[in-house]
């Protein structure tokens, strides 16, 4: 009898580990191929940008656009973090829109802010280095040290402004971070958060 009651809670745990690696597994294959094509995409839509463009500067808005992508998805990795569940559930009690979405991604914080500050942020990462060597093209045909001095002062800019970029969002979500994800999830639920408001707006006339 006692053989059989040890048995049974070790195959339970045996099939709960299972579930939990296949899981796992499932996700890190996700996270894979959606990194892969969103790589490719913003890859292929920078360089067709920088192909085409006619000045330095059109490829240095397109570099800063991608930094700040970089910077704004890195905030919601560091606020979902950080961001408690007591408001969002009060919200959500109440049937503000938004509310359960926001409560949904701090229930899955971790895949979250995986996939902001190191999908999203790594894909961010490589393509502004690759828009940095366009750029360092453009200003300066020849190679030797003059070609060598302008990668490295492009490679050095684009470090520092993700960096600093990043340091200050961080600062800004951990202070707002229960009021940056509530938004992030009316975001999300945008459909219903409009017909919110076109109700309110009705009930008010």
């Amino acid at each position: 009898m006692s053989d059989k009651s040890d048995k049974k809670p070790a195959a339970k745990n045996g099939g709960k580990t299972n579930t939990k690696q296949n899981s796992a597994a499932v996700y890190t294959l996700v996270v894979f191929v959606s990194t892969f094509f969103c790589a490719c995409l913003i890859s292929l839509v920078s360089t067709f940008v920088l192909a085409n463009m006619e000045s330095f500067w059109l490829g240095f808005t397109v570099l800063m656009l991608v930094v700040l992508i970089g910077v704004f998805f890195d905030i919601i990795g560091t606020a979902v973090s950080v961001c408690g569940q007591t408001h969002l559930n009060a919200k959500a009690s109440r049937k503000i829109p938004g509310a359960k979405k926001a409560l949904l991604l701090t229930r899955n914080a971790s895949r979250v802010a995986n996939i902001c500050n190191d999908v999203i942020g790594d894909v961010c990462g490589t393509v502004s280095g690759g828009i940095g060597t366009a750029l360092a093209a453009v200003l300066t045909t020849s190679g030797g040290t003059r070609g060598l001095l302008v990668s490295v002062g492009i490679a050095g800019c684009i470090a520092a402004m993700t960096v600093a970029g990043k340091a200050l969002g961080k600062s800004f979500a951990i202070e707002k971070a229960d009021h940056i994800i509530f938004n992030v999830g009316r975001l999300l639920d945008w459909p219903e958060v409009l017909r919110y408001y076109l109700k309110q707006h009705q009930t008010e006339r």
